[in-house]
């Protein structure tokens, strides 16, 4: 795949303090985990109906999210599930590191600003996430991750994502991967 047909975030972990003390990136990465920030909103039907009843629709969660390639399914924190008002559609139990935990599936749309990515879930999982990693509101599970590549360099403490782009398709004026091109475009001439 060409990079002109793919958008590239890299995770950065430079410079974060934990407890007061600086960490290096592997250092943040081993104790946090690869994280992005999202966009938790209602799922477009969702959205739609509130709109023809004439009711408001719940304004986006913010927040990071981090990266589990053990996940199935992408899983929201139920704050998060209950302060955007979204349905409960079925009861379910994930079994996991921590044993297992009961839960419910709800319809919503995840949007991954850094690549421009949304991707709207009919079924997310919906467990208490915040009660063991206070500034996760999301796990990116392998239902979302199956769209993007994602490389880990755990010894150097950089984390990538890459989202191919739909054919025809090609990064924004102005993007990180819009500026790598030039720079290439540059090299060869």
């Amino acid at each position: 795949m060409s990079n002109r047909n793919r958008l590239t975030v890299e995770l950065s972990y430079n410079n974060r303090l934990h407890h007061g003390v600086r960490l290096l990136p592997h250092q943040w990465i081993e104790i946090y985990g690869p994280t992005v920030a999202v966009e938790v909103m209602v799922h477009p039907n969702m959205a739609r109906s509130l709109k023809e009843a004439g009711k408001s629709v719940p304004e986006s969660v913010i927040g990071d999210a981090m990266i589990d390639s053990g996940a199935q399914a992408t899983t929201i924190d139920t704050s998060v599930a209950e302060r955007l008002q979204l349905p409960r559609t079925s009861k379910i139990e994930a079994f996991g590191i921590g044993g297992r935990s009961e839960g419910y599936t709800s319809p919503c749309s995840i949007f991954i600003p850094s690549l421009k990515l949304t991707t709207n879930c009919a079924r997310a999982h919906c467990h208490e996430l915040t009660k063991n990693a206070k500034h996760i509101i999301a796990l990116i599970g392998r239902d979302i991750l199956k769209q993007m590549t994602f490389f880990y360099d755990g010894i150097n403490g950089q984390v990538q994502l890459v989202y191919p782009l739909p054919f025809g398709v090609v990064p924004r004026k102005g993007s990180t991967d819009a500026q790598k091109q030039a720079r290439q475009r540059k090299r060869r001439r």
